[in-house]
């Protein structure tokens, strides 16, 4: 008796414990990501030392170590493409953990060429997560915010945003 009372707790825990592995799966999650704390930023002000701002400024933060922001870089390239567009100009600023030095070399082997690399790292501007591109005004002030490896509508929303 003793072991079939113990074979059915065992077998009803691990019942739940599949149906909640499953649901994990299937189920679409909340977004309560890195990109939380990158949203929490608008409106605020970010201080990059050494950075000359301009009235538009495309803020990327990135890693040379992080995934995503390999991935985005056909994105970015297309950004510095675009910053000198005399309509609407705006300056490309790179903060990463890495020291200048590597950050300028992982670029430049992707072919993404940017305005400044600011010494900051996202951590020091509180950001939780690589790639984020916040869009500041000549203040520093961040008037929007993009985490993680955009799709085309996020992409867009980049551009429009520096217009």
């Amino acid at each position: 008796m003793w072991e079939k009372l113990c074979y059915a707790t065992l077998s009803a825990a691990s019942l739940v414990a599949i149906v909640v592995l499953v649901h994990r799966e299937i189920a679409p999650q909340p977004a309560v990501s890195r990109s939380e704390s990158a949203h929490a930023l608008v409106g605020k002000p970010v201080r990059l030392s050494n950075v000359r701002l301009s009235s538009r400024n495309a803020i990327l933060a990135i890693s040379t170590r992080c995934h995503f922001c390999g991935e985005s870089m056909p994105f970015y390239r297309g950004l510095a493409s675009i910053r000198t567009n005399p309509a609407h100009p705006f300056k490309l600023i790179v903060i990463a953990p890495q020291d200048a030095v590597a950050v300028r070399e992982y670029l430049a082997a992707n072919g993404v060429q940017v305005d400044e690399i600011a010494p900051e790292s996202p951590s020091q501007i509180k950001i939780a997560g690589t790639p984020t591109v916040l869009i500041s005004d000549e203040k520093g002030i961040v008037r929007a915010a993009f985490s993680g490896k955009l799709d085309s509508s996020g992409q867009e929303a980049v551009i429009k945003s520096l217009q």
